[in-house]
């Protein structure tokens, strides 16, 4: 009931737009200080081909923006460099992992090592069991993916 008769209230009073308020500009000027607020981690990448033209479907506007703003040319494999903002290195962990082989993060080192971690412990979780039921370390020793797992586990053990 009291919200129906804050409601009532309110469009008894009405409300007057400013002269020369543009909702338009202004939501526009909102989302930008917004986006520059959370967005404040930025983060080098190398795009392949096929993911910078499906970019506008797999990420955020403000993301897609910022990427086609900061893209250098093309490389001789036609993957481009750009500069990515996300809002902390947690958050852009799955972000960038959703993008599968498609991206490499260049810097910072902090985001590159907690992708490589990530990495290793989806590897570790889904590697073949042997026959005691726990997973065999040696399995995948050949996989690109095994080699991203073992390099993430050297950066995580403490040097003497």
């Amino acid at each position: 009931m009291r919200t129906s008769s804050l409601s009532l209230a309110v469009a008894e009073t009405g409300f007057e737009r400013p002269d020369g308020f543009d909702l338009t500009a202004h939501w526009q000027d909102y989302l930008t200080a917004y986006d520059a607020r959370r967005l404040r981690l930025q983060v080098s990448v190398r795009i392949a081909p096929a993911l910078l033209a499906a970019l506008p479907d797999r990420l955020d506007a403000a993301l897609v923006r910022a990427v086609e703003a900061s893209a250098g040319p093309p490389d001789g494999d036609g993957w481009v460099t750009a500069t990515v903002p996300l809002e902390s290195v947690d958050l852009a962990v799955p972000t960038l992992l959703s993008l599968g082989s498609d991206i490499e993060v260049l810097a910072p080192e902090e985001l590159r090592c907690k992708i490589a971690e990530t990495a290793a412990a989806v590897l570790d979780q889904y590697r073949p069991a042997d026959t005691s039921g726990r997973a065999g370390a040696g399995d995948l020793s050949s996989s690109p993916a095994d080699t991203v797992a073992s390099s993430a586990r050297a950066a995580r053990t403490p040097k003497p």
